[in-house]
């Protein structure tokens, strides 16, 4: 089974930040000092809040394969991934690779022509036989196809409109349902999975 913890960033204050930012890895610091953005550095910390909280501890080491996918050393049972957008922060897990990803929904002309150049031509027929549909349906194949991605851990070096997430089996891309606004989909070989969301008291 996949567990899938999800966090809304606009529960903590100040002071909460702060807290994190002290318990944080010097490696995490670094990385959300170097963002511009304070929100991008924010959802960097809750990030990693997120990851020890699911490992239940803080004594971890985290290294790469080839290809640059994080795994927790010494840990073959507990694979994961971490996806963040917006006001939300996510990750999932599991004893077998996974992959996640979430986005913000949004609609202009730019992710039509994304579509039109990197999605199926089964894909593109989904997105674009309704009108109404068209923001939903581009992300919930573009967030299945970066979670593919993310759960090959081979990067772009994949093109994009190499594979049908609306025909995958083994594993599948799954439209997970989640708060208005987003799309985020999951990738695995389980069947099952559970959706948590946490509280600040949990993290912090």
């Amino acid at each position: 089974m996949v567990s899938i913890l999800c966090f809304d960033i606009t529960q903590l204050n100040d002071e909460h930040w702060a807290a994190l930012y002290h318990s944080a890895s010097p490696e995490r610091k670094a990385r959300a000092d170097r963002y511009r953005n304070i929100e991008d550095g924010r959802r960097c910390l809750a990030a990693e809040a997120l990851l020890r909280y699911a490992l239940g501890t803080t004594a971890y080491t985290i290294e790469k394969n080839p290809q640059g996918k994080p795994r927790i050393a010494g840990r073959e049972d507990f694979h994961y991934n971490l996806s963040h957008a917006g006001n939300w922060v996510v990750i999932a897990y599991c004893s077998e690779e996974v992959g996640i990803d979430i986005e913000k929904i949004s609609w202009n002309n730019g992710k039509e022509r994304l579509a039109r150049r990197f999605f199926t031509k089964n894909e593109q027929d989904y997105v674009f036989q309704a009108d109404a549909r068209q923001p939903q349906r581009f992300f919930q194949i573009w967030t299945g196809k970066e979670s593919y991605l993310k759960f090959l851990g081979t990067g772009l070096s994949k093109a994009l409109d190499s594979f049908d997430v609306l025909t995958m089996e083994d594993p599948t891309c799954r439209l997970i349902p989640f708060a208005k606004g987003y799309s985020m989909s999951l990738c695995s070989r389980e069947e099952d999975y559970t959706l948590t969301y946490l509280a600040s008291e949990q993290l912090v």
